[in-house]
């Protein structure tokens, strides 16, 4: 099937795959080389064209436990992809999960966090649906 997405898309396209629900949300990142190894093996034919592989944790993922999976698998992950990971809870908003994706060269993506107050290069900023209000410090 991979094969066959490889050579129907031009040149110049380039996938992002979503890891399977099964290692994010089921084992939520625990115990899954079986899983993630079948997975990275599964789009390897698609190396080229992979922009970013997406690790899209469940909404009741906080960061404890969070970071816990994602220090398990991050060895484990292939270098010649990207990744992103979309955390979908407020507790990931410090300085301990910045530095971590940070250090892991790994891409902290977010989406509908309506409410969620956070820091970003120094400005504070509440997120509201899809409107960014920037506030004073």
């Amino acid at each position: 099937m991979v094969k066959n997405w490889y050579n129907r898309t031009p040149e110049n396209f380039r996938f992002t795959a979503k890891f399977p629900k099964v290692i994010t949300h089921d084992k939520r990142l625990k115990n899954v080389e079986k899983e993630l190894d079948y997975f990275l093996e599964s789009i390897s034919g698609l190396e080229e064209k992979i922009l970013a592989l997406l690790i899209q944790l469940p909404p009741s993922l906080g960061l404890a436990e969070g970071l816990e999976g994602l220090r398990e698998i991050v060895p484990e992950l292939d270098k010649r992809f990207r990744y992103a990971v979309e955390v979908r809870d407020s507790s990931w908003f410090q300085d301990l999960a910045y530095n971590f994706f940070r250090n892991n060269n790994i891409c902290m993506v977010w989406s509908q966090l309506a409410g969620i107050r956070i820091l970003f290069l120094g400005l504070s900023m509440q997120l509201e649906s899809y409107k960014i209000n920037v506030v004073s410090a």
